[in-house]
């Protein structure tokens, strides 16, 4: 209960600073890096999610949306450093921007799918279905070597949703 953190926090309040106070230096310490990925990352967003609202068809629209000269080989190796900072800035751009009719899912994937085809990555665009309490429901991610990308936190996705749509399509 709220009564009994805020008991504990003052009793230990000689070890550490409460709680809350020690959140909030946390989120100010991350924030200029959070702000700069965003920065970099939000063009991107909003151009997966024009693109999306304009273009129905998902076959043409990731033909579109792919990196032209795509090699689906890495040219060079990406780090899981600059993976992690796309995929934060993609999250916070797409919470930022509207969607306007296009899941946010969908954007998502679109700018992860984007970006990792430019830098030489041969990634997949994934979307599946399940049905649920309201309905069907639809979900959207990206795979790397099979799998969903560690930065998306989403492993169960082949899992939970079934696959009806994948780009590129599996060769083998």
């Amino acid at each position: 209960p709220e009564a009994l953190a805020w008991r504990l926090d003052l009793l230990t309040l000689t070890e550490h600073a409460p709680q809350l106070v020690e959140k909030i230096a946390y989120r100010l310490v991350r924030s200029p890096l959070l702000a700069w990925n965003l920065a970099r990352t939000l063009p991107l967003v909003v151009r997966a999610r024009n693109a999306a609202r304009r273009e129905p068809d998902m076959h043409r629209l990731l033909a579109r949306f792919t990196p032209s000269g795509d090699r689906s080989a890495p040219s060079r190796r990406v780090t899981s450093r600059e993976r992690a900072w796309l995929a934060q800035g993609i999250k916070w751009g797409s919470l930022l921007i509207p969607a306007r009719g296009v899941g946010r899912c969908v954007i998502r994937s679109l700018a992860h799918y984007h970006a990792l085809r430019a830098r030489g990555m041969d990634v997949q665009f994934v979307s599946g279905v399940k049905r649920d309490a309201n309905g069907i429901v639809g979900h959207a991610w990206v795979e790397l070597d099979g799998r969903v990308l560690m930065e998306l936190n989403e492993p169960e996705n082949p899992r939970i949703y079934k696959e009806n749509f994948r780009y590129p399509p599996n060769t083998t």
